[in-house]
């Protein structure tokens, strides 16, 4: 599949929007740290980044949804997979994933969706010993075929999509990263992203999700886990502060 992706620039506030078109997804790009509210402004930073996470996830799913946030309902699945409960439960599909002062959101008409962000500084301790305890023997075999110079950001890259594929599916963590296979391809051109694909998966899955690799801003990189009918991504940086001083 051809990916077909545009990058624009959004600022808030996010007025009322249409619920993506039903081959393309949304992916919203937000900056934790710009726009603290006064009740926030002397919170220690993880506990000010959780509060502006709810913050602007509820103002996305209501520009969305064209109703006030406070009256967006959110609800969890068996296995603690957010989702909206009530009547815009049919009419959108999202997920949300962020590293440090970044949260990225993922939006569409219908899913699954997952997705996973990271933080390509991210340093992993023993790349190989992390892949051979958590991941399918292949993709073990695979990275450890690379030279050594790789082997970093290859694990960060498989364990992005691996993450991305347990939160398509639903089932966590906890439902094993070594029960399916990612194919990382072989890397194109420099500055390509290499393509992913999931190459084996448990018969009990209601499908196999496509695979986006993405580089939402610089030094991130994320993977989209989406239904194969999403053929189309947009994703915004968004900019400007989202409350009036």
């Amino acid at each position: 599949m051809v990916q077909d992706i545009t990058v624009e620039t959004a600022a808030w506030p996010l007025t009322a929007r249409p619920v993506p078109a039903g081959e393309q997804a949304e992916l919203w790009l937000f900056d934790l740290d710009r726009g603290l509210p006064p009740a926030a402004a002397d919170l220690a930073p993880p506990r000010a980044r959780r509060l502006m996470r709810h913050l602007f996830l509820r103002l996305l799913l209501a520009a969305y949804l064209a109703i006030p946030p406070r009256a967006i309902r959110l609800t969890r699945g068996r296995h603690g997979k957010p989702e909206l409960a009530g009547a815009g439960g049919g009419r959108l599909a999202f997920n949300l994933t962020h590293t440090g002062p970044w949260l990225l959101v993922a939006a569409a008409a219908r899913g699954p969706l997952g997705v996973d962000l990271e933080n390509t500084a991210r340093r992993i301790g023993n790349p190989l010993a992390l892949a051979r305890r958590y991941f399918a023997a292949a993709e073990y075999e695979a990275l450890a075929a690379l030279s050594p110079d790789r082997y970093h950001d290859a694990a960060l890259r498989l364990w992005a999509a691996k993450e991305a594929v347990v939160k398509w599916h639903g089932g966590g963590l906890a439902s094993g990263l070594d029960r399916f296979t990612i194919d990382t391809g072989t890397a194109g051109r420099q500055g390509e992203l290499a393509p992913l694909s999931v190459s084996r998966s448990p018969a009990d899955w209601p499908g196999i999700p496509h695979l986006w690799p993405l580089v939402p801003g610089p030094g991130l990189y994320a993977v989209l886990a989406a239904p194969p009918d999403i053929r189309r991504l947009a994703i915004y940086r968004v900019s400007g502060l989202p409350i009036n001083r």
